[in-house]
């Protein structure tokens, strides 16, 4: 009995259609390519930072600062980490994977997080999650130490654990500030067409965890901000429709 395909178009790219932007991919001096939302009156920003609000008209792509830690160039090992995760996932799983240095605990080895970007494959069965996944390096290799899958179905139920992302941008997971006893990351991505999803993961050492998640009808799920002016960041989740 033929059954109805769920949506899979990238919802950042259909937003940016939607408000009268144009989408184009550009590459960096680095030969990096990444899609970029044109507005109507000539404001360049990337994809996901319209999407979640970051970017706008009249607001330049670089005024705009990312969280602690960023994406670093490319090296030879790193490429070699990425080809090895590439290798180990299902061919066509998603539309492509990205890496992020991460300020490591006190007295802890240094570690890289990988994760999957673009929109996951829905053709294939099962359908794969998105994922987060720590590396250390060891000689010439590199050790996985922790590793989660950000499961819609492992959510059910759990008012704090809603529906994982359909669509993550390549700078859609970053490191943030919250208890410095452990590592913070924040997984910013859509869900559907328009729908946008945000995720805080923490890693003690030894577990990386979700801690809070969330859904929204529209882009911009969620943000840190210091609510009571403590010095901590606190999560703000997005419940209007």
């Amino acid at each position: 009995m033929p059954t109805s395909e769920p949506e899979v178009a990238n919802p950042a790219a259909a937003y940016c259609v939607q408000q009268g932007g144009s989408n184009q991919i550009l590459t960096d001096g680095s030969g990096n390519r990444f899609p970029v939302c044109i507005l109507a009156d000539g404001t360049v920003c990337q994809e996901t930072d319209f999407y979640t609000g970051d970017c706008g008209p009249g607001q330049p792509q670089d005024a705009h600062v990312a969280p602690s830690a960023t994406v670093t160039s490319t090296t030879s090992a790193q490429k070699a980490l990425m080809s090895a995760v590439e290798a180990a996932l299902p061919a066509g799983a998603y539309d492509g994977l990205a890496s992020l240095e991460l300020q490591p605990l006190p007295g802890g080895p240094p570690l890289w997080a990988v994760y999957s970007t673009g929109m996951r494959n829905f053709t294939l069965d099962p359908t794969p999650s998105h994922f987060v996944a720590l590396y250390a390096p060891v000689g010439d290799g590199w050790n996985e130490v922790a590793r989660l899958d950000i499961s819609n179905a492992a959510m059910a139920g759990d008012p704090l654990l809603e529906l994982g992302p359909d669509f993550v941008a390549p700078d859609g997971v970053a490191q943030v500030e919250i208890d410095p006893g452990r590592i913070w990351l924040t997984v910013d991505g859509g869900v559907g067409a328009h729908g946008g999803t945000f995720q805080v993961l923490s890693f003690d050492g030894e577990t990386l965890r979700q801690e809070i998640g969330g859904v929204s009808a529209s882009p911009g799920a969620g943000y840190l901000a210091d609510l009571n002016g403590d010095g901590m960041n606190d999560v703000v989740l997005n419940a209007t429709e």
